[in-house]
């Protein structure tokens, strides 16, 4: 039985770690090996908390349930992961196994999520939510400022001549050359679609 269970450990998708109370690694499966690029011998001789150092503190401060962190590479890469954390008494001393699952993915799409909903999907420009939020922000701090609205006269005429995608080209174009000109003095927006 114990084979059958390290075989399944050792092949298992989830990233596991065996800790002792003193935050020594003492086994590690081919997974995280694989993540961290690092051997099982290298993780044994590695302080736990260089590769997860939410556990800085030792393993006994670390929650009983799930909760995000990050481990950390040979190449100084950060990883997005949920832990799970685990007490096992083994022969009067505790060993404490974590699992880990890569959240990359998912912070990826929120990520994405984000940025949708704040900038213009074809210019890159700030929408007109996000436009307004962040010159209100900044209106507590300054009262003062600049407006200015720009609108491309005759741009229907270049999307029924030339079609939708020289119109595209010709807003990203223009897109660029005024986030350019602003750089960090302000905000750029695409505040109305192109009717």
């Amino acid at each position: 039985n114990e084979a059958l269970l390290n075989r399944i450990v050792a092949t298992t998708n989830d990233y596991i770690l065996c800790v002792d109370r003193n935050g020594r690694i003492t086994k590690a499966n081919q997974a995280i090996q694989t993540l961290c690029d690092l051997s099982e011998s290298e993780l044994e001789s590695a302080a736990w908390d260089e590769i997860m150092p939410d556990a800085r503190h030792g393993v006994i401060t670390l929650p009983d349930q799930p909760f995000d962190t990050h481990l950390v590479t040979r190449s100084g890469h950060h990883i997005p992961a949920q832990a799970t954390v685990s007490r096992v008494a083994v022969s009067g001393d505790a060993i404490f196994t974590v699992v880990l699952r890569d959240l990359s993915e998912r912070v990826e799409r929120e990520r994405e999520l984000e940025y949708r909903a704040s900038y213009d999907a074809l210019t890159g420009l700030l929408n007109r939510s996000a436009f307004f939020d962040n010159v209100n922000e900044s209106l507590k701090d300054s009262p003062a400022g600049c407006l200015i609205c720009l609108n491309i006269d005759y741009f229907r005429e270049v999307n029924d001549t030339y079609g939708h995608s020289a119109g595209d080209e010709l807003l990203t174009v223009i897109a660029e050359r005024i986030t350019g000109y602003v750089a960090n003095l302000g905000y750029c927006a695409r505040i109305d679609g192109d009717g």
